[in-house]
């Protein structure tokens, strides 16, 4: 970094989380040591930490003595209420919140947003859309989504489109287009719906989700139908 740094023009730090690791602070001091103004730095969190103001001020210096040109800062979190709760374990909504405002207050950082859609996702994104509109009223903010992959047994498609249809509409809602960038996310979310929509429920794909779910609530002591009894067909 120190050697190599200054002809950078994005660097992005993904994790584990990377507000937890000891790393991340060693990462500050490289950074120091650059005069690059033309550096796009970003952090991947879930902002499930204590110390994301320490986090903040560190990288805020590295901005004012013109180490870097630019911080952005990408949130992960899929949707809200118990359901994210229970899809994201060991998130607590009050706390990503807490930490959340907190940063939407520090409006020169570039502030997004990234969740995947899953069948423990889908139907609450809609509430977690209102929890950022809320905060658009205060400042920008970017939201990305996509559908999990790699793990057909949790895609919403195994559920069928029609199972879906009133969900994707709640969300889509909810969705700001007041500038080219929030219609293009707008018309993805509609292609994502395009995607699953005519599609039929797949009887063994719910069954292997479902038991891979109850081998979850043995580990945890949790119980997903209480929170999700819509997936229990």
């Amino acid at each position: 970094m120190e050697k190599n740094g200054n002809q950078l023009r994005r660097f992005h730090l993904l994790g584990g989380e990377t507000l937890f690791m000891k790393e991340t602070k060693e990462v500050y001091k490289s950074l120091a040591k650059l005069n690059n103004r033309t550096l796009q730095f970003n952090i991947v969190s879930n902002l499930m930490v204590n110390n994301v103001p320490e986090h903040i001020e560190e990288i805020e210096k590295l901005i004012r003595d013109r180490c870097i040109g630019r911080f952005d800062l990408t949130c992960s979190i899929d949707n809200w209420g118990p359901e994210a709760e229970y899809a994201r374990y060991g998130l607590k909504c009050d706390k990503w919140l807490e930490n959340f405002d907190y940063v939407v207050n520090k409006k020169w950082i570039y502030l997004n947003t990234q969740s995947c859609m899953t069948t423990l996702t889908l139907r609450s994104y809609y509430k977690l859309l209102q929890v950022l509109n809320e905060r658009r009223k205060i400042r920008k903010i970017h939201n990305e989504h996509s559908f999990v992959i790699g793990r057909d047994m949790m895609h919403p498609r195994i559920y069928g489109g029609k199972f879906w249809e009133q969900d994707f509409k709640n969300a889509l809602d909810e969705m700001p287009d007041q500038d080219p960038n929030d219609a293009t996310l707008k018309s993805y979310w509609y292609g994502m719906w395009k995607s699953i929509k005519d599609l039929e429920p797949n009887r063994k794909e719910i069954d292997k989700g479902k038991f891979y779910l109850d081998t979850l609530d043995k580990r945890r002591n949790l119980d997903w139908r209480k929170v999700y009894p819509y997936l229990d067909i």
